[in-house]
């Protein structure tokens, strides 16, 4: 069988498919089902996490629960391959190391700086509805 595709996430898309309708949330509900592999550095863990503390209310801790165990169970860590600054906003670069590092098939953003880039050594660096549509068979 083929190996499941290697996706890095950027924050915008998993808080986006937590919080609201749309590509995001149907690319976090194939994530669940099995469709691809989501790949995660600890960098990465800690903005995550940094994220949903900020956003964290009473009436939404359980669903953020829920989705810290999910990246527990479901992603796979890997080890980021530092490279020179690539990015207009430095925060951005710790996406683009967990992707060549983790060998991604694919880079999903909704973060302009990101997309401008296209792509980083190859990996394609995609809105969530390209790749619904154009990556995910």
């Amino acid at each position: 069988a083929a190996r499941p595709m290697r996706v890095v996430l950027d924050t915008n898309v998993f808080i986006s498919g937590i919080f609201w309708k749309g590509p995001s949330e149907q690319l976090l509900a194939r994530w669940i089902g099995d469709a691809f592999t989501v790949l995660v550095s600890r960098p990465i863990l800690e903005e995550y996490e940094d994220v949903f503390h900020r956003m964290e209310k009473p009436e939404n801790t359980a669903v953020l629960q829920w989705w810290r165990h999910a990246l527990m169970g479901l992603s796979e860590l890997v080890e980021p391959l530092p490279m020179a600054k690539t990015s207009r906003d430095p925060k951005d670069d710790k996406f683009l190391e967990a992707a060549v590092g983790g060998k991604a098939d694919v880079l999903v953003s909704l973060d302009k700086d990101l997309l401008i880039l296209k792509n980083i050594r190859g990996i394609p660096i995609v809105y969530p509805i390209a790749f619904l549509h154009h990556h995910l068979k």
